[in-house]
């Protein structure tokens, strides 16, 4: 999060830079995303164990993941709906065009809602199986 804000500090003086802040919002929201692949700590046990395993079972990271991707699912059918704007301007050096900037937003969004809702499955698959697993643990104490 402290390298997001840092490279949008910087980029506030520097012209150069300041025409790559979409590609650093990415990386950045690549950085912060997908908390199930981070935070969920899958089920380890070692065989011939009888103690409560050590795992994630909250299920907050993957109820996180499921909002973002739809947050994102959302946009990107919202930028089919949409359509192409088409191309308003001329391609010339340093000039986007609408159908670029709508490409890199539908890209964009496809990409990343889909990498948050597969993070929610993994982190839901791995919170199930720690529940499940620490469910047996106690019954069998």
């Amino acid at each position: 999060m402290a390298f997001c804000l840092t490279l949008r500090a910087a980029t506030a003086y520097d012209p150069l830079v300041r025409s790559q802040r979409p590609s650093l919002a990415v990386a950045c929201v690549l950085l912060i995303g997908s908390c199930s692949f981070v935070a969920v700590k899958p089920l380890t046990l070692s065989p011939g164990t009888t103690n409560v395993p050590e795992c994630t079972s909250s299920r907050v990271a993957p109820v996180v993941d499921v909002t973002a991707g739809s947050l994102f699912a959302v946009a990107f059918v919202g930028l089919l709906a949409l359509g192409d704007p088409g191309t308003a301007g001329e391609n010339a050096p340093g000039n986007t065009s609408e159908h670029d900037k709508w490409q890199l937003a539908l890209i964009g969004s496809g990409l990343l809602g889909a990498g948050y809702l597969v993070g929610a499955y993994r982190g839901f698959s791995k919170t199930s199986e720690c529940r499940a697993a620490k469910d047996a643990a106690v019954r069998t104490r």
